[in-house]
Formats: structure tokens, C-alpha cells, sequence
């Protein structure tokens, strides 16, 4: 958002709207399916998960936390490409926003 504020500050503030009204959305259909109230008597009876679903939901939690708190042990082993990468964008042209200017230069 920082290079697009430098560019234009008004696509920032879109953007930033769309964060907002995404994650106010988000926690609007989060509490009407998981909080709201049971429209439908099939689904009073539901179990709760089993261990096979449990022994398939946990790992996953598990590997969550892991990246969250040691991040370390997953981006370690791609740091040098991704330090590649950000070397290549670096010494490419910069791309310029005002191609109008230089087109006016010509014409004058």
C-alpha cells in the first residue's frame, strides 16, 4: 500500500476500505452461521467431531501455531531465491506513471 500511496493516494484509500468492509463482513457471517440461531431441527441433534476428524483438525492447528511462532523454519529455506528475486526487480527500469509528460516533450 505504500508504493501505491506514493502513485496515488486515492487507491490506497480504496483499498483500505476493502480491508475494512471485508473483515466487517467476514465477522457478520461468522456470528449469523456459528452464532446465530438453529433454523433447521437436523441440525440440534449434530454431533460434535469425531477423533478421526479431530486426529485431521489438529495437526493442521498445530502446524498454524508452529509457522506463527517460529516463522524462522519455514521462510529460512527460501530466503536466497527470494533474495534472487528481489536482486532482479531491483536493478530492472523502473516503470514511470506520467507518460503524458514525456509525450508533450516530444511534441513541443
Amino acid at each position: 500500500m505504500l508504493g501505491a500511496f506514493l502513485w496515488d493516494p486515492r487507491f490506497v484509500v480504496v483499498a483500505g476500505l476493502g480491508v475494512i468492509l471485508s473483515a466487517v463482513y467476514m465477522l457478520w457471517l461468522f456470528q449469523r452461521v456459528y452464532l446465530g440461531p438453529i433454523t433447521n431441527d437436523k441440525n440440534a441433534t449434530l454431533p460434535d467431531l469425531q477423533p478421526r476428524e479431530w486426529a485431521s483438525v489438529l495437526p493442521l492447528c498445530a502446524l498454524a501455531i508452529a509457522m506463527g511462532v517460529f516463522p524462522s523454519l519455514f521462510l529460512t529455506p527460501m530466503e536466497l531465491s527470494v533474495k534472487k528475486v528481489v536482486e532482479r526487480v531491483q536493478t530492472a527500469q523502473p516503470v514511470r506513471a506520467d507518460n503524458g509528460a514525456r509525450q508533450r516533450a516530444r511534441v513541443e
